[in-house]
């Protein structure tokens, strides 16, 4: 399992020059309601999409994919059981940067005991769920590898919002 893992983060690693294109958002979150409710069986997840639908990233094709499988994923995989799991994506443009935030109502982090670990290799931070504590270290890294940042808010038993600001092909982060 380690060499895999580590297989799949110089893979990642080794992106030195990353294709990016401009692409829909729009797109890519009818995929996570695809690929979470499809083949016949009840929904797994409510998907909230408040982005446009003009709006657009300039990033790579891969990386959005992968960034959004695994945040769709871990609010299935850390849902609240007294909740049917939500997955909210909204849009803002924050200092002229474009932000994608994901919101989950699920379990949330303790950010005061677990902040400075959240994204770090192999760290998990819910004993009871299955996780191997891989998704968050290799999506931060697909994120900055395009220039751009995460950010988390979470509050215990309410929730978990990641805010994904993306680096326009024109601008810096100010």
């Amino acid at each position: 399992k380690t060499i895999d893992d580590m297989a799949r983060i110089a893979f990642v690693c080794n992106g030195a020059e990353i294709e990016q294109e401009d692409l829909l958002l729009k797109d890519f979150i009818d995929k996570m309601d695809f690929v979470f409710n499809s083949y016949g069986r009840p929904a797994q997840v409510k998907i909230v999409n408040r982005v446009p639908r003009e709006v657009s990233v300039h990033c790579n094709r891969a990386y959005l994919e992968s960034i959004l499988l695994n945040l769709c994923a871990n609010a299935i995989r850390y849902a609240h059981p007294d909740r049917f799991p939500e997955i909210v994506f909204g849009w803002s443009e924050v200092d002229h940067n474009k932000v994608l935030s994901v919101a989950d109502n699920g379990l949330g982090i303790d950010l005061q005991r677990h902040s400075q670990a959240l994204f770090g290799l192999y760290k998990t931070f819910h004993q009871h769920v299955d996780g191997g504590g891989l998704g968050l270290y290799i999506t931060k890294f697909q994120v900055e590898a395009m220039g751009g940042q995460i950010h988390v808010e979470s509050e215990v038993d309410r929730g978990t919002t990641f805010y994904i600001r993306f680096r326009d092909t024109n601008e810096t982060f100010v």
